[in-house]
């Protein structure tokens, strides 16, 4: 790749533009941060369990963002809301390595089940 030869001006020009792509960026990350346990499911000191299994993993030490650092932050756009939890025996985990599972509280553990029980059949049938 040849990168032209830019005139004084026009380059500052872009610095300029790109300082305030970078600015935006900051404040849109430090926002989303900010509001990390308004939108979490799970909050801080609860337990978080598999809501699927039933299985109670642990309780909630931290939230954290993966953050995408990669394009200088251009896709870190959303609320993906992970778990750090401790579990009964004392290991820290994090949710972070487990994309598949379907994790939330009791309610949710409850919830899942009520929607998916088997329906008896009705005598009629």
């Amino acid at each position: 790749m040849i990168e032209p030869e830019i005139e004084p001006n026009d380059q500052k020009v872009l610095d300029g533009l790109n300082a305030e792509i970078e600015r935006a960026i900051a404040a849109r990350r430090a926002w989303l941060n900010y509001r990390l346990a308004q939108y979490a499911a799970v909050p801080i000191g609860s337990d978080i369990y598999d809501v699927v299994t039933g299985l109670r993993l642990g309780v909630v030490t931290e939230h954290y963002r993966y953050l995408r650092e990669r394009d200088n932050l251009c896709h870190d756009t959303d609320f993906v809301i992970e778990y750090k939890y401790q579990t009964d025996t004392g290991f820290a985990d994090h949710t972070g390595h487990q994309p598949f599972r379907l994790l939330g509280t009791i309610e949710d553990v409850q919830e899942y089940r009520r929607r998916h029980a088997v329906l008896p059949h009705s005598i009629a049938e």
